[in-house]
């Protein structure tokens, strides 16, 4: 409920959703006091979105914490659909371009981790990123120990008023990661 709420997913669209994924049937009225009581236990979210709207309404665009943004015109419609949608691209674009700047901004960081670690004759290199999730070959000595330092990496590469939570885990091959 939470991603689709902060992605501007309507009461019908929550609907359809849990539908589609085997739930309960629920009323479009149901579906709507989840949301609105997702926003009462977190009313600063729908004061943060509001202001991202608020931003694509005054200026035609949002950002993100890094200064990369995007342009709504959509906002701008006459047609309420259209109007609709550029409001949601409004609400998740500091979201999902904040996400990736925090996962660049990590990659970026472990290459001084993977260096710090090559001084002792040991491989650790990147191979994926997954999303929010990065992969990396290690040898069985100091995996652990990445692992570890990986996971503060990821935590406190940008410092954040909420902070980040991060894991790691270890495997000898891809398909055993959990």
């Amino acid at each position: 409920l939470g991603f689709a709420t902060l992605y501007g997913v309507t009461p019908k669209g929550l609907q359809l959703q849990i539908l589609a994924a085997g739930g309960a049937e629920l009323t479009v009225e149901e579906c709507e006091s989840y949301i609105e009581g997702w926003y009462a236990i977190y009313p600063k979210v729908r004061e943060w979105m509001e202001a991202q709207y608020g931003n694509a309404r005054r200026y035609g665009m949002v950002w993100d914490q890094f200064g990369r943004h995007r342009f709504v015109p959509e906002v701008h419609s006459v047609h309420e659909r259209v109007r609709s949608d550029g409001l949601r691209k409004a609400g998740n674009h500091p979201i999902q371009s904040g996400a990736q700047g925090i996962i660049k901004t990590a990659m970026y960081e472990h290459l001084a981790l993977r260096d710090y670690y090559r001084s002792f004759g040991e491989v650790c290199d990147p191979l994926l990123q997954i999303h929010d999730e990065l992969i990396f070959e290690c040898g069985d000595a100091v995996a652990e120990d990445f692992a570890n330092d990986s996971r503060s990496v990821m935590a406190s590469c940008v410092p954040l008023r909420v902070p980040v939570e991060a894991s790691g885990d270890v495997a000898d091959d891809w398909g055993s990661l959990k």
